[in-house]
């Protein structure tokens, strides 16, 4: 068995990732559970995280808004054409 790595290669800006977690947290002395939306820059592997008391698409969309905000823009692989 021949075992190969291929390396990620990322340009600065070109690309972020984006995920959901569920977290449980303690708010005013109640226990709730809360989403949290994770971004990481590709190539600098900056984060931004943002938690929201529930995942709806609103709350995707405002997550990425503040998340492009707060790294100055969009990455360049989301302006690219097929």
């Amino acid at each position: 068995m021949n075992d190969a790595l291929v390396p990620l290669v990322f340009a600065p800006g070109d690309a972020c990732q984006f995920d959901w977690s569920q977290e449980t947290v303690q708010i005013a002395g109640t226990v709730q559970t809360i989403k949290v939306a994770h971004f990481r820059m590709a190539y600098s592997r900056r984060m931004f995280v943002v938690a929201y008391p529930r995942e709806m698409q609103e709350m995707e969309l405002e997550a990425h808004c503040r998340a492009f905000e707060h790294f100055g823009g969009v990455p360049s692989a989301h302006l690219r054409q097929p």
